[in-house]
């Protein structure tokens, strides 16, 4: 089960591979499952293309991405989420997992790297008011380095 250290290792990796590249495509169950009717439509995701990443930051089992846009990308490991890069498994979370998912939450192509979340909630939420939110929680989490 992914816990508060767990997300904020998964957050500093992140940070250092991503910040500074721009999503190219998005992809994934969150994209794909949708009703039929919708499938022609894009997103909230698909407003993220093109967005440039400039910060990640993490909060209990919470990981947000910030894009140049104002737009965050939150996402919720839930009981089992994890992440793989370049579709390598590194994740120590992964090496729990009986059966992979065959496709992703959610897939950022990006300039350099790929991003695929799995077994994970994700939402597009506006920046600002999630930074306001960590800048009055950040202090009650346990991962904080002034806890």
């Amino acid at each position: 089960m992914v816990e508060g250290p767990g997300c904020k290792l998964k957050g500093e990796k992140m940070k250092g591979k991503i910040i500074g590249q721009r999503v190219i495509q998005v992809s994934g169950n969150a994209i794909e499952n949708r009703p039929k009717r919708d499938l022609d439509k894009p997103t909230p995701f698909h407003a993220l293309i093109g967005k440039k990443i400039l910060d990640v930051k993490t909060l209990g089992k919470e990981l947000f991405i910030f894009f140049c846009s104002g737009d965050c990308l939150r996402v919720h490991f839930l009981m089992a989420g994890f992440v793989r890069y370049n579709d390598k498994s590194e994740d120590p979370d992964e090496s729990a997992k009986k059966k992979i998912p065959e496709k992703p939450r959610l897939q950022l192509q990006l300039d350099k790297d790929t991003v695929s979340l799995y077994q994970c909630s994700t939402e597009i939420r506006g920046g600002e008011e999630t930074q306001a939110r960590w800048d009055k929680q950040i202090t009650l989490d346990i991962c904080w380095s002034e806890f």
